[in-house]
């Protein structure tokens, strides 16, 4: 199972209690982060082993499309969900 996890500033205490759960269960989360306020260490709490594959970013939401292709490729192929 994989879990792709957003979230807002504001959220983010809430986020990486859910993200410790699901690593405990086994789901592999990715995280995809919009700005540069986000704290590479809260990113890595977050994420997956390894978390420099499942930490995906940009600098505003308009650019989350430049990134579509790539978070495709990586959240079908079964290595990176299992």
């Amino acid at each position: 199972m994989c879990n792709v996890i957003y979230a807002e500033w504001y959220f983010l205490q809430a986020t990486l209690s859910e993200a410790m759960i699901n690593k405990k269960q086994g789901i592999h989360s990715v995280v995809i982060s919009v700005g540069k306020w986000i704290d590479r260490e809260e990113q890595i709490g977050i994420a997956s082993h390894p978390y420099e594959n499942n930490i995906f970013g940009v600098d505003k939401a308009d650019d989350l499309q430049k990134i579509q292709d790539d978070m495709r490729e990586h959240l079908c192929n079964s290595k990176n969900s299992s």
